[in-house]
């Protein structure tokens, strides 16, 4: 029994050292795996961090240039649709009658456009551009004739197409070429308009 404890004694003189060594060793390494894998993580999860912040940045430039894109084809839309919602007449008179950008044009007694642009050339006739609402069709029958207000002093002048009877035979041929019922264009340049007091 002595001899059993002595060589355990002994065995533990031996054996301690050695597991003693071994155990700080593992104790080292488990230490320096544990710092190595602390840093790997938070290398990943830094990575992480950076991809979501990526991301996000990508979401926000992408519903930034979303957004303009839809303002943009807005725009052009309303640009479209108003330059669809009406035509452009430009008409040669003998003089302007007292007519001005923003009077009305007047067909079948309502108005239906308005004047865009008033300007006067050099032999002294004055060209007229107006703006008529693209559902409203204006044969050639219809004479644009500037009712002229004298000795009044307003801005309540109008441009009416007026019906004139004779004006298939006067301006048109006969041949059939133009009708006069064939109504007004858009860009179409008319050289005929007239000048009227009011109450003619």
């Amino acid at each position: 029994m002595l001899w059993k404890l002595d060589f355990g004694n002994r065995l533990g003189l031996w054996t301690a050292p050695w597991f003693a060594e071994e155990a700080a060793t593992f104790g080292l390494l488990s230490s320096a795996g544990i710092f190595v894998c602390g840093k790997s993580i938070r290398r990943f999860q830094a990575m992480i961090l950076s991809q979501i912040a990526e991301s996000r940045r990508i979401k926000l430039l992408l519903t930034a240039s979303t957004s303009i894109a839809l303002c943009g084809l807005c725009y052009l839309t309303v640009l479209w649709s108003n330059s669809n919602s009406e035509y452009e007449l430009t008409i040669e008179f003998p003089r302007s009658g007292g007519v001005m950008p923003g009077n009305a044009v007047v067909f079948d007694g309502n108005p239906v456009g308005c004047v865009a642009e008033v300007a006067s050339t050099l032999d002294g006739t004055v060209i007229i551009r107006v703006k008529i609402d693209m559902e409203i069709q204006i044969g050639h029958c219809y004479v644009p004739t500037i009712v002229e207000r004298r000795g009044v002093k307003s801005n309540a002048e109008q441009i009416v197409f007026a019906f004139d009877s004779d004006v298939q035979s006067d301006l048109f041929e006969d041949d059939g070429v133009m009708n006069c019922t064939v109504p007004y264009v858009d860009g179409e340049y008319i050289s005929y308009g007239r000048v009227a007091p009011m109450g003619n």
